[in-house]
């Protein structure tokens, strides 16, 4: 794996062996990678990854949120929250394995950086956009650079609010978690096929993701 992922990117209080699972999947789906660049580079696209993983299993492991970084990622922390509150969380949980769930994480991270993107766009905060695109650890912020630096506090505060307004006037929020369990469901059936056939090549003309389409190389 050419990005290196710590225990510091998580969002949960986590030990190294939930780590060490997820960059188990990162082998085992070696050709599935969300995309990068969308609204962080690739190290943090990454780590964005991995936090909606652990949102997935979080109930089967008990995990909770490290408040310790409550004011850098409160966007963030919104997110898993409004996610896990949501119809779509619990046909996640009961459609995919424990393995499924990184596919399932990947695409969850498609379409919420596209979604956050046109938001950041739409509302002002490309000045905001752009420092995430050109920075490597967002995910290992301190609250104590917050505190020092109180213009990330407050452009998270903006963010939050952007993102409140939108859950509350209409449903993209929840049709980026639909799209990602139809595309997750497509890309597990083409790979079912892909599988079963020995002697001639299968497409599947329903896998043709749009913002969910996964990197592949």
């Amino acid at each position: 794996m050419d990005t290196k992922l710590s225990i510091d990117h998580s969002l949960y209080m986590i030990d190294e062996q939930l780590l060490k699972e997820f960059n188990y999947f990162r082998i085992f789906y070696t050709q599935v990678k969300p995309q990068y660049n969308i609204t962080h580079t690739k190290i943090d696209t990454w780590a964005a990854t991995f936090n909606n993983w652990l949102l997935l299993i979080s109930h089967e492991e008990q995990l909770i949120i490290d408040f310790s970084k409550t004011f850098t990622h409160s966007f963030n922390i919104v997110c898993l929250d409004e996610i896990e509150k949501s119809e779509e969380y619990y046909k996640l949980l009961n459609r995919f394995s424990r393995k499924e769930f990184f596919i399932a994480a990947c695409y969850i991270t498609n379409y919420m950086h596209n979604w956050k993107r046109d938001l950041m766009e739409e509302n002002g905060l490309e000045d905001l956009l752009n420092r995430h695109l050109h920075t490597t650890n967002y995910f290992r912020l301190s609250d104590d650079e917050v505190i020092v630096d109180g213009k990330l506090a407050e452009e998270q505060a903006k963010l939050v609010k952007v993102l409140m307004k939108e859950v509350r006037q209409n449903n993209s929020f929840n049709k980026c978690l639909e799209q990602a369990i139809f595309d997750t469901q497509a890309y597990l059936r083409y790979c079912r096929k892909m599988s079963n056939s020995v002697t001639e090549e299968v497409y599947d003309d329903q896998y043709e993701p749009n913002y969910g389409k996964l990197v592949s190389y």
